[in-house]
């Protein structure tokens, strides 16, 4: 599977084009371990493979680093800017913020989807409610956000990822509560990219066909018969057992998207 540090370099900082087969394998994989993960685990894996995050790198990297690290590094305009890595890879040194008792964190580290927590423990944590809701060791019974500095409660409000619209509801004036479902954020997610090159219709059928073929949470069986028919030219794309279901891909696609991606944000 291509990682952010190969091909997502030569496309370009941002939304790049994407081979569906990537993405097939993507989901995938996150169908296989959907039961395990957050939302955010969720969003924070995509955002890793397929969204490239850069930082400035100081200067020229050496000729030793450039060879160590094939793809790592790329020049813009005249500065060198380094791919942010998967907060999986060991070699990525994050640092104690300030303020927290010793034992408690062992570091704090961006990472191409956002910020990442490794715990004491060896946890990496990288939803933003699951890190809100963490007790840590010297304080079984009280979250994080009772007991951390205000700067570190900040930068996990605001730069790890969620299933969550970040910031206060204006009819509650409280944190928003309501997250989105884990498998439906991973095919919106899938939907939105292909959606770039196949456009949306097209990527919302093919979205359906995976989700039968690899057996996953949303799989509807009469509706990816129907994309079969459709392709094999015995059904009409404005077929209504074609169009309802795509539709209603469609529409929470965009019910999602408004959540994580707002505009306001």
């Amino acid at each position: 599977m291509t990682t952010p540090h190969g091909l997502r370099i030569a496309d370009g900082v941002g939304f790049a084009p994407v081979r569906p087969e990537e993405l097939r394998e993507w989901y995938e994989i996150i169908l296989r371990d959907l039961e395990r993960s957050s939302s955010g685990d969720v969003l924070a894996a995509f955002l890793g493979c397929f969204v490239p995050a850069l930082y400035r790198h100081p200067g020229r990297p050496s000729a030793e680093l450039l060879e160590a690290a094939p793809g790592q590094f790329i020049e813009i305009d005249g500065a060198w800017y380094g791919l942010m890595p998967l907060a999986a890879e060991e070699a990525w040194y994050g640092l104690m913020p300030a303020g927290v008792p010793a034992g408690v964190i062992v570091e704090m580290f961006p990472t191409a989807s956002g910020f990442a927590i490794r715990t004491s423990d060896g946890r990496i944590i990288q939803d933003r409610e699951e890190a809100l809701a963490w007790a840590p060791p010297h304080a079984p019974h009280a979250p994080i956000r009772d007991v951390f500095p205000p700067r570190l409660i900040e930068i996990i409000t605001h730069q790890m990822t969620s299933g969550r619209r970040a910031g206060v509801s204006p009819r509650t004036g409280k944190p928003w509560r309501r997250g989105v479902d884990r498998g439906n954020l991973a095919r919106s997610l899938v939907v939105m990219y292909l959606a770039l090159s196949l456009g949306q219709r097209a990527a919302a059928r093919l979205v359906i066909l995976w989700d039968a073929e690899l057996q996953g949470p949303l799989a509807d069986g009469d509706a990816a018969h129907a994309v079969r028919r459709f392709q094999a030219g015995q059904l009409a794309a404005s077929a209504r057992e074609l169009e309802t279901p795509t539709q209603a891909v469609l529409r929470d696609t965009r019910r999602i998207l408004d959540v994580i991606f707002p505009a306001s944000r």
